[in-house]
């Protein structure tokens, strides 16, 4: 995982923003979290993180979670919601072989462009040009990294209790998303076509990279229009004031310690990334 995190979360404890953060914040609140790739030999550390998480937080399915706003239900203890990005074939034995034997299912954000990636020399491409945005060579990655779920793989996670919501079709910085003929095919279609693929209307979404630097105006009121709840990948806990359009996540990288997990669970990052939702606030 990239160091830095690590190195940041040291600094802002020593700094008390961890401390702060939690003054501030309600007892009872949810924290999202979001996971990309998981390497099989990075199952092990994936397992102790998911394991000591659920161990101080109630973990809550995708259903319970959307529940907890659309129907007013009460918040009764802090909870956590397990989500991964992107669409990867690894996302899927993390949640069935990790996820599954505690009782907990996971929000799966896919681009849907990956459906029509039949060959492991496309998907590699894909992931790339589209997930990497150029910074790792297709031959340096790793299978976990490029081979992408199916449309099999999709109907599998909805019947075993997990959710499946778009992620844009093909993975673009929504800054690009200027006009509606982009919109349509970024924003709105993705939700038709796994309406169609798994029988269920999907209510969230969530955009790549997740950040203020990523979003515009345009592209936000379209998701505002289409979908019920929109996840960004800035830090944080959500309460029932938490703007539904606006739901914080916590990057849980597959091989992070706990030292880093415990950071995350602290509050270290909240305050730094409450600034970066004020920036998005002004965006949008």
């Amino acid at each position: 995982m990239n160091k830095r995190l690590i190195t940041y979360g040291r600094i802002f404890r020593m700094c008390g923003l961890g401390r702060l953060a939690r003054a501030l914040e309600p007892r009872v609140n949810v924290r999202v979290t979001y996971t990309h790739e998981v390497l099989r030999k990075d199952f092990a550390s994936f397992s102790r993180a998911v394991e000591y998480l659920a161990h101080f937080r109630t973990i809550l399915t995708p259903d319970r979670f959307f529940s907890l706003y659309l129907e007013g239900k009460a918040w009764e203890r802090p909870s956590i919601l397990f989500t991964f990005d992107d669409g990867l074939l690894s996302s899927y034995h993390a949640a069935t072989e990790i996820l599954e034997p505690l009782g907990a299912r996971a929000l799966f954000f896919v681009p849907t462009a990956i459906l029509d990636l039949k060959t492991e020399d496309a998907m590699r491409r894909f992931a790339a040009e589209r997930l990497y945005y150029g910074g790792r060579k297709a031959t340096a990655l790793a299978p976990e990294e490029y081979r992408f779920m199916g449309a099999e793989q999709l109907r599998d996670l909805v019947s075993r209790g997990h959710a499946v919501c778009p992620h844009t079709h093909s993975h673009v910085f929504l800054t690009e998303v200027r006009d509606e003929a982009s919109a349509l095919r970024e924003l709105i279609e993705p939700g038709r076509i796994l309406a169609d693929l798994l029988g269920q209307q999907p209510i969230a979404f969530a955009f790549p990279v997740g950040t203020e630097r990523q979003m515009a105006r345009f592209p936000w009121e379209c998701i505002r229009s289409h979908y019920r709840f929109c996840f960004t990948a800035l830090n944080g806990v959500n309460t029932p004031a938490t703007d539904p359009h606006r739901l914080h996540r916590d990057c849980l990288p597959a091989e992070a310690p706990l030292a880093y997990v415990r950071s995350v669970m602290r509050g270290d990052f909240d305050l730094y990334y409450k600034l970066k939702m004020r920036r998005l606030d002004h965006v949008t």
